[in-house]
């Protein structure tokens, strides 16, 4: 993990739980510089905007997803990507099946976390306070996986595409 430059986060739809920890991990990884942190979904219409109401609980976090549109997980995305994290257990399952070759690269979100649940459900037919729980709970996975992401080298890009360690 901690020679990732590129992180995939995956839910199902991309409308409420990746778009968010895809942001919080961007965020946290913005100031060294971190290429790339996208989002996709398993079932995702390309396009659709975020939940409402997961970009209305987002802001209590500093997450602002209000120009979030959803997008389909596709393969040019997934073998491009050097580590990828789900949601649950189905998701994890779902990808290997569709993508083979990402067996090694794909982990729950949840999987550096020993404080948190191993799923995080899913809350789009849920009220706000489930909202503000499955947020929680992302916030509390990403936590463990920006530490040790800060913990590795800063690395960049190279002009003959290498990637090169530019700090501790």
């Amino acid at each position: 993990m901690q020679s990732a430059r590129r992180i995939l986060i995956v839910c199902q739809g991309n409308i409420i739980r990746s778009p968010f920890a895809a942001q919080l991990v961007a965020d946290a990884l913005r100031e060294r510089g971190w290429p790339s942190v996208l989002s996709a979904g398993l079932a995702a219409v390309p396009g659709r905007p975020p939940h409402p109401t997961a970009a209305l609980i987002a802001t209590t976090q500093r997450v602002d997803l209000s120009t979030h549109a959803a997008s389909a997980l596709a393969a040019d995305v997934v073998a491009a990507s050097d580590i990828i994290f789900v949601m649950d257990v189905a998701q994890l399952v779902a990808l290997h099946e569709r993508f083979p070759a990402a067996r090694g690269r794909a982990f729950l979100l949840t999987s550096l976390a020993a404080d948190a649940p191993l799923e995080i459900t899913d809350p789009v037919d849920g009220d706000e306070a489930r909202f503000r729980s499955c947020f929680d709970h992302i916030a509390r996975a990403v936590r463990p996986i920006v530490q040790t992401l800060c913990s590795a080298p800063v690395l960049q890009e190279s002009p003959a595409g290498r990637a090169v360690k530019v700090g501790p």
